[in-house]
C-alpha cells in the first residue's frame, strides 16, 4: 500500500515537471497572437492546387478569415467577405479564407454555393488554425499592410463589420 501511495507520488511529480518543461521552452516562448503583434507567417495549399504564402502580401491590407463547413456562422458571413473583398480588391484588399480541418472535397459545394471568389487555403492538419490559436469559428484577423495584426474578431461578421475592420486596418483606428 505504501509503495503504490511512494509510486503515484512520484508520478504526480515527473507529470509536473514535464508540464512545466513544455511550458517554458515551447508555449511561453511561443509569440501570442494580438492585436498590434505581427501576424505569423504562413504558407498554405489553395483550393485550386496553388500555394499562398502571407507574407507575399506584405504592405496589403489582408483578412484571413478561419471557417468550416460545419460551422453554420462561417458560412453565412461569407457572401458579406464576398462583397466587401469585391468592393476593395482593386485597392489591394486581400483575403484568404483557411477552411480549419477539412479536405478539398469537402468544401468545394460551399464555395462554390455561397458565391466565394477569393483564395481558400486548407489547412487539413490545422497548422495555421494553431499557430493563430484557433478555437472558435468563425474568426477573422485583418493584418494591417506593415504586417501588424490591426484587428483579431471572433463570430459571424456582416458587410459593414468586415468594411470597418478593413478600414481600421488601412488606418490604424
Amino acid at each position: 500500500m505504501k509503495n503504490r501511495w511512494i509510486q503515484g507520488a512520484l508520478m504526480a511529480v515527473l507529470l509536473a515537471g514535464a508540464v512545466w518543461v513544455i511550458w517554458t521552452n515551447v508555449i511561453a516562448k511561443a509569440d501570442p497572437v494580438a492585436v498590434g503583434r505581427p501576424a505569423p507567417d504562413f504558407m498554405a495549399e489553395l483550393l485550386d492546387g496553388s500555394t499562398v504564402t502571407l507574407s507575399d502580401f506584405k504592405g496589403r491590407p489582408v483578412l484571413i478569415n478561419f471557417w468550416a463547413t460545419y460551422c453554420p456562422y462561417c458560412i453565412d458571413e461569407m457572401p458579406a467577405i464576398e462583397s466587401v473583398y469585391q468592393k476593395f480588391r482593386d485597392d489591394g484588399f486581400v483575403v484568404i479564407g483557411v477552411n480549419t480541418g477539412e479536405s478539398a472535397v469537402a468544401i468545394q459545394g460551399y464555395v462554390r454555393r455561397t458565391g466565394v471568389t477569393y483564395p481558400v487555403a486548407l489547412d487539413p492538419g490545422m497548422k495555421i488554425a494553431k499557430r493563430y490559436r484557433v478555437y472558435d469559428l468563425p474568426r477573422s484577423i485583418f493584418v494591417a499592410p506593415d504586417g501588424t495584426i490591426a484587428v483579431d474578431h471572433v463570430g459571424p461578421m456582416t458587410a459593414d463589420m468586415a468594411e470597418r475592420f478593413y478600414a481600421k486596418a488601412i488606418t490604424g483606428r
